[in-house]
């Protein structure tokens, strides 16, 4: 029953995800490499090259780590506006 929990919490969080344009647009108006988000996230600088263009997606732990630090990023570009 639980794996059935987390493959619905997945598609979820998925579904949350900025498109992948804008996923880019949030790094780099936070002033961030695709190295330093990798580092922070621990995955490479490729891993995140290929979510902001779409040629793959952020899995399991990987997928909640990058939402919520999408989310935090998104949080401080307004407040700086």
């Amino acid at each position: 029953m639980s794996s059935d929990y987390d493959a619905l919490e997945e598609v979820y969080a998925r579904r949350c995800l900025p498109a992948h344009h804008r996923r880019k647009e949030i790094r780099e108006a936070a002033g961030l490499s695709l190295l330093k988000v990798g580092d922070h996230l621990g995955v490479s600088a490729q891993a995140v090259g290929y979510w902001e263009s779409g040629r793959s997606e952020p899995r399991g732990e990987n997928l909640y780590r990058y939402l919520e630090f999408l989310r935090d990023l998104g949080r401080l570009s307004e407040v700086v506006r």
